[in-house]
């Protein structure tokens, strides 16, 4: 048996994870950050997709949620370990390496970097910065959420 599924009793669903998220004290209206690890919740029918319904479910059409993004490919080569580049490439990936865009550059924080709904919805915002970003893919305005950088 998969680690993921033995950690569960049962599946988790839409409906019950937007409950445990109501009975841990999310509102709707709420604004939550969220920075999660699929796996620890068990087995998840309908995976990643469904994580976020139930995020959005539980926070309600004034709801906000906000996720940090990592673009891994954007940090100082020197320091990669998964894997190492060898030192007489780390110039070429700088100079190469085509720099921060909110708009294109990919995301690797899952579940959510290969999810469409949170990419897709009009009232998501990416922050500006290079290094440190966030998306709010929530449905009310990003005003509401307290974040380090500013967002385009």
């Amino acid at each position: 048996m998969t680690d993921f599924v033995g950690r569960a009793a049962r599946p988790a669903t839409v409906a019950s994870l937007a409950a445990d998220l109501r009975a841990l004290g999310v509102t709707e209206g709420s604004t939550l950050l969220v920075h999660s690890s699929l796996s620890a919740l068990g087995f998840v029918c309908g995976g990643a997709p469904a994580v976020v319904q139930a995020l959005r479910s539980a926070l309600g059409a004034g709801g906000t949620l906000t996720v940090p993004t990592h673009s891994g490919d954007l940090s100082e080569p020197s320091r990669w370990r998964n894997p190492p580049v060898p030192q007489d490439w780390w110039q070429t990936i700088r100079d190469e390496t085509p720099p921060f865009d909110p708009a294109t550059t990919p995301t690797w924080q899952r579940p959510y970097h290969h999810v469409p709904g949170p990419r897709a919805r009009g009232s998501r915002r990416r922050g500006a910065h290079g290094s440190s970003r966030a998306r709010v893919p929530g449905c009310r305005d990003v005003s509401a959420a307290s974040l380090a950088h500013a967002l385009t």
